[in-house]
Formats: structure tokens, sequence, C-alpha cells
């Protein structure tokens, strides 16, 4: 057919090409903090190949969305871009990415936990436990009351609850075991217990540890820390294991 003909049906297809990109358009005019769909805007230029638009979306988007009024998770941004350049093998520029994202502003503290959680993870997957525990270590230093007395705002503020969260400190004293020595993963054992987040399965985890090492005598000393710590019912696994390993140990002696 003449090529005047073909004008139509090539302008059609470009505006159905387009009409996802318009709809997104319109929704992040609604709400430009809505954290949905600029996950979804990046996938559209993801799909097209398109890297430029990729990396300009992402930091649009990271400097457009309020924390206080996002529309989903932000720190899961941050974490979507480090693992863009990470499959780009750009892994410097992931750890960046990362680095910045803990001085953002989150909701909540479990969002900063994660972003942590996740530069220590990107760290593991590419053979570098030690870097993933010096990170988890900082972390949690850099969170106590002293090292934050004159912090302020919202980046502040969660970062003075990351040292309450169980959820780091068991990924610290797992790496510990993993990549520390017998007595600094005994001293995080210990300051976890102290700073009273440790839970009745930490506990359990660390006699395990201390007994596989056959430090009976501290295990011991361990379970009756933990016994005058913990009351019913959270104390019952703890006194079931230790009435039970102190007869295996002792029998009627």
């Amino acid at each position: 057919p003449p090529r005047s003909t073909l004008f139509p049906y090539t302008t059609l297809f470009r505006s159905i090409e387009r009409q996802p990109f318009l709809l997104n358009s319109v929704l992040l005019r609604q709400n430009i903090s809505n954290v949905h769909e600029w996950h979804k805007r990046v996938a559209l230029y993801q799909e097209r190949g398109d890297a430029a638009q990729v990396v300009a979306t992402y930091t649009e988007a990271l400097t457009s969305v309020d924390a206080a009024a996002a529309d989903g998770k932000l720190h899961s941004l941050w974490v979507a871009f480090a693992k863009w350049y990470e499959a780009q093998a750009q892994l410097d520029t992931a750890r960046d990415i990362l680095q910045r994202a803990t001085a953002a502003p989150y909701h909540a503290v479990d969002e900063l936990v994660t972003v942590h959680c996740e530069a220590a993870e990107l760290e593991l997957r590419h053979g570098e436990p030690q870097r993933a525990l010096d990170l988890i270590k900082n972390a949690i230093a850099n969170a106590r009351p002293a090292s934050l007395a004159r912090g302020g705002g919202a980046a502040s503020l969660a970062a003075k609850r990351l040292n309450r969260s169980v959820r780091l400190w068991n990924m610290y004293v797992d790496l510990e075991e993993s990549v520390g020595t017998f007595e600094s993963t005994c001293a995080a054992y210990d300051e976890m217990m102290r700073v009273k987040v440790a839970t009745p399965q930490t506990v359990l985890n660390y006699t395990e540890y201390l007994q596989t090492h056959k430090h009976w005598e501290k295990s011991f000393q361990v379970f009756e820390r933990a016994v005058a710590a913990f009351s019913f019912p959270f104390a019952r696994d703890i006194w079931a294991s230790y009435l039970t390993q102190f007869v295996q140990r002792y029998g009627g002696r």
C-alpha cells in the first residue's frame, strides 16, 4: 500500500507503545511518592533496554519521594538501584548507593535495617565475608546512643533505634561465628545480652556454640544469666535445655 496509507497505523502503534508510560506519568503526577509506580517506570525502561533512562529514573525517584508520605517502602528503590548496578558488574557503584542509602530518612527502622543487611549480603555474594562483618559491626557501633547524641531528623531517629534490631544483631553474631574468632563471637553474644536484645533462641544458639568449643562451664554461666533475665513462658525452653544438658554433663555428681 502507499506510504501515506500506513501513517495512521504507525501513529496508532506508537500510541499503544507509549500508553504504559503515559498512564505511569499520570499516576506519578497524582502521587510523586508512589514507590510502586517508580518501580513500574524503571521496569518499562528495562524492557526497552534503555540503561540511561533506568539510571535517570532511579535518580529522579530517590530525590522525589517523600519518606514520610511514601506509598511503599522507600528503601526498596535504593536496594533495587544497587542490585541493578551489581547486575552490570559495577560493584563499587552498587556499594556507594547502599552507603548513601544508610543516610536516607526512613519512616520505619526496619527499612534502615534492611539496607544494612543488603549491603552485607552484597559482600557475601562476592566472597567478602570480612567486609560484610565490618559493615554490620560498624552499623551497630554507630547506632549506640553515644554516637548519636547530637543527631537529629528522621534519619537519626531511625538510626537511634538500629541498636535494638534483633535482626541486625543476629546477622552480626552469625557473621562473627563464620569469620571472627571465638573471643570476638562470645563478645558479640555477651553484648547482645547486655543491651537486652537477646531472645531465648539467641541464648540457645550461644550455649550450643560454647559447648561445640568445649566451654561447658561458660555455657552454664550463660544459662544462669538467661534464666534470671527471662520470665515464664519465655524461659521455658532455656530451662529445659539447661537442665537436660547439666544432667548429661554431670549426672548425679
